[in-house]
């Protein structure tokens, strides 16, 4: 996908590029998922030797939806319900009556999963091919 955007500050060899609101945004999360206001920043690769206040055009790659939304909500809950389900059977092989394994053990996994699916996202994006890039400046 290729947007274009105002860039607004450099950092290194990445460069900060604000963009107007689409109404096809909201599914994909690249620029900081939840913002509210019609403008979202993104970083972006600086190839060209964009400047601040130059406009630009940035290509974005696409994501697969499907995918995505299994990884950032199944695979949580997916592991969620195995911590339940775990603390659960070890409840009942300690013969305890408290539910607290049970529980305890889902919140732990939730929230590894969690963890997971945001450090594998970071590695993925720095992968050649999955990063923002300014293509041109205008």
């Amino acid at each position: 996908m290729i947007e274009i955007g105002e860039v607004i500050e450099i950092e290194g060899d990445r460069a900060k590029v604000s963009f107007s609101r689409k109404s096809g945004c909201a599914s994909c999360g690249k620029c900081g998922l939840g913002r509210e206001g019609g403008e979202m920043l993104l970083e972006a690769e600086n190839i060209p030797g964009a400047r601040p206040g130059d406009r630009v055009e940035v290509e974005i790659p696409e994501r697969d939806p499907l995918l995505t939304a299994l990884l950032l909500f199944g695979l949580p809950l997916l592991a969620m319900l195995l911590g339940v389900v775990a603390g659960t059977l070890l409840e009942r092989a300690l013969n305890w009556n408290s539910e607290a394994p049970a529980v305890v053990l889902g919140i732990v996994l939730l929230l590894a999963a969690f963890f997971l699916v945001k450090v594998r996202e970071k590695r993925l994006a720095q992968q050649p091919g999955r990063r923002n890039r300014i293509a041109r400046v205008l």
